[in-house]
């Protein structure tokens, strides 16, 4: 009985803890959930002739908030793609879409160091000729822990990870609780890392790589 008490304690402290985030709509917060009209579809001919120019498949367009990679791959079923993967300068997060071979849009997804993150979203087409996109598939991974992506780099920047060289990790999907070491996103730059509980936003103290020991 006192075993059950105590797990029901540590719950309710828990769900107090991420109470927070969740009035604050943290969600809106994390996810952005619409896809700009010029990102259905993928200029083939536009494409051609940068890698033409440049002598590569993969081709990079580079700005002064963005760098963009667009490719063309064959995968085992010898179904040509495209791919447009486009980082964002300030923070490393990665949205990456997926074409066909007349180039419509089929997949988009976010990551974050391969960490998924954001909506992941699948589409078929009616025929050949049909441009309307029909969505097949949805998942926003950013719904697993109270304290998403953003939220934790929000925190972690507060205490000097620099942003533009941020690099994190995380479990995935939740399967359990594990008491001893709870679900913690990893955020580290060149020199430093710290944990954020992915419930609470509890952070360790930020920490040279490799000492073990704060920083000052």
């Amino acid at each position: 009985m006192k075993k059950l008490l105590n797990t029901l304690l540590v719950f309710i402290l828990l769900s107090c803890g991420a109470q927070s985030y969740l009035e604050n709509n943290n969600l809106g917060f994390c996810t952005d959930t619409v896809i700009p009209k010029d990102k259905y579809l993928f200029d083939i001919n536009n494409y051609k002739k940068l890698a033409e120019t440049e002598g590569y498949k993969n081709v990079v367009v580079d700005s002064d908030t963005t760098k963009t990679l667009l490719r063309e791959d064959i995968s085992y079923e010898k179904q040509k793609k495209y791919y447009k993967d486009i980082k964002t300068k300030k923070n490393n997060f990665h949205t990456v879409y997926t074409y066909d071979s007349i180039g419509r849009l089929i997949e988009k997804y976010n990551d974050h160091s391969g960490t998924e993150i954001g909506e992941e979203i699948k589409f078929k087409y009616s025929d050949i000729k049909s441009t309307t996109p029909i969505e097949t598939y949805r998942v926003n991974y950013d719904t697993i822990y109270p304290v998403c992506w953003k939220e934790a780099l929000r925190i972690a920047t507060k205490k000097g990870i620099k942003p533009q060289e941020v690099h994190m990790d995380i479990q995935y999907p939740l399967n359990y609780w594990d008491k001893k070491k709870p679900m913690e996103w990893t955020i580290y730059d060149y020199e430093h890392i710290m944990y954020i509980d992915a419930f609470t936003g509890k952070a360790t103290n930020l920490r040279k790589k490799g000492s073990g020991l704060p920083t000052n």
